[in-house]
């Protein structure tokens, strides 16, 4: 088989992948694996992976604060405070908000995302 005869099978065989049910799946899985000489995980990753070109969904959470503002005053707090931890730079961070902000006044809603960090 070519080569542009072996993408148009799999294409096929990945679309009855994806809307089969179990018995379907392991039934592709084999015929797949044993035509293209492929393990049944490596089979798996390639049946379920989005075709090429396609944009993907953002991984991970959504972000909630804009590093660009938040990260220069949280950086100056955390030099400052001789690179605390994350859970104790959380307590610190009202202590020495005030600090900070008689050098460089902040916007109320950053002071409140800093707060919420």
């Amino acid at each position: 088989m070519g080569q542009m005869t072996m993408n148009i099978y799999n294409k096929a065989l990945k679309s009855r992948y994806l809307k089969g049910n179990r018995k379907t799946k392991s039934r592709i899985l084999d015929e797949f694996c044993a035509t293209n000489n492929y393990n049944r995980k490596s089979a798996i990753r390639l049946l379920t992976r989005r075709l090429m070109g396609t944009k993907d969904k953002p991984v991970g959470r959504k972000k909630i604060y804009d590093p660009k503002i938040l990260l220069d005053p949280l950086k100056a707090i955390w030099l400052a405070t001789d690179q605390m931890c994350g859970p104790r730079l959380k307590a610190a961070l009202p202590l020495w908000l005030p600090y900070y902000e008689a050098r460089y006044p902040l916007s109320p809603s950053i002071r409140e995302q800093l707060l919420a960090v």
